[in-house]
């Protein structure tokens, strides 16, 4: 079963707590696109993060 993680815009990164900062720290930041009204941060698993920082990368 993947693991969950956090992925999160990195300007966003302040609102964290550590706990949070800690578990990002396993993937690069990257702009992920949200739809209106999602919050600042979106919970994926590790598939879906990857997934979503290829595609940053690509941008």
């Amino acid at each position: 079963m993947a693991q969950d993680i956090y992925i999160a815009d990195a300007a966003n990164r302040p609102r964290l707590n550590k706990a949070h900062t800690e578990v990002m720290e396993q993937v690069r930041f990257v702009r992920a696109v949200i739809p209106a009204p999602a919050p600042h941060w979106c919970y994926l698993t590790k598939i879906e993060a990857v997934a979503v920082q290829r595609k940053g990368e690509a941008a």
